[in-house]
């Protein structure tokens, strides 16, 4: 959750997975979006950059597009990572994460973090990607967050568990907007957050 909002604040602070894949990864998913182009037309399409069409056709997770395990049983190695590491080839990458405008203070960032969790739209139904920084609504009656790496959903919360998770992100939000401390919000609630979740409905 932390992920998906520093990439799609006002000023995004980190960059989506997807523009970050390394040379590896990027050449797998170019062969990938040439053979789903090829399925459609019925020859083999090659691409040099993938159309916006097929863009939105294509897996949201790395693991879609590497054919390798993680881990090589055999030789006990791990598989070379599929996103970049090296800051200077980020920024290269993501220049307007260089930007000396991102430059918000910890308190607003907090306080956009518990505003963007907290709003109603979050309350349930959707789907968010950190793959691409994109969200959708789903039929789950409550949040699925994809991993950017296996497309797994990391929140797998029942929906009335969720519910209750939410409102307390809606109640931070709520302090914070009336001026209350971030030390006031860390106090004990009253009472369980699943039973406030539910007079709150009421």
């Amino acid at each position: 959750k932390l992920f998906y909002y520093l990439q799609t604040c006002q000023k995004p602070l980190l960059p989506r997975a997807v523009d970050i894949l390394s040379e590896d990864t990027e050449r797998a998913r170019l062969l990938y979006a040439a053979e789903l182009a090829g399925q459609a037309s019925g020859n083999k399409i090659p691409l040099e950059r993938i159309p916006p069409d097929l863009e939105s056709q294509l897996p949201r997770c790395m693991d879609a597009y590497l054919a390798a395990p993680e881990l090589d049983d055999d030789l006990g190695v791990m598989r070379p990572l599929p996103f970049l590491t090296e800051r200077e080839e980020i920024v290269a990458r993501c220049p307007n994460l260089a930007d000396s405008s991102n430059a918000e203070d910890l308190g607003s960032l907090i306080q956009g973090f518990f505003k963007l969790w907290g709003d109603e739209e979050f309350a349930g139904s959707r789907t968010v990607y950190v793959y691409d920084a994109t969200r959708e609504a789903n039929d789950h009656g409550v949040l699925v967050m994809c991993c950017p790496l296996t497309g797994k959903n990391v929140n797998p919360f029942t929906p009335t568990t969720w519910r209750a998770i939410h409102s307390e992100f809606a109640r931070a939000a709520d302090m914070l907007a009336n001026g209350r401390r971030f030390a006031e919000i860390c106090e004990p609630a009253e009472g369980p957050p699943m039973r406030r979740a539910r007079r709150m409905r009421k």
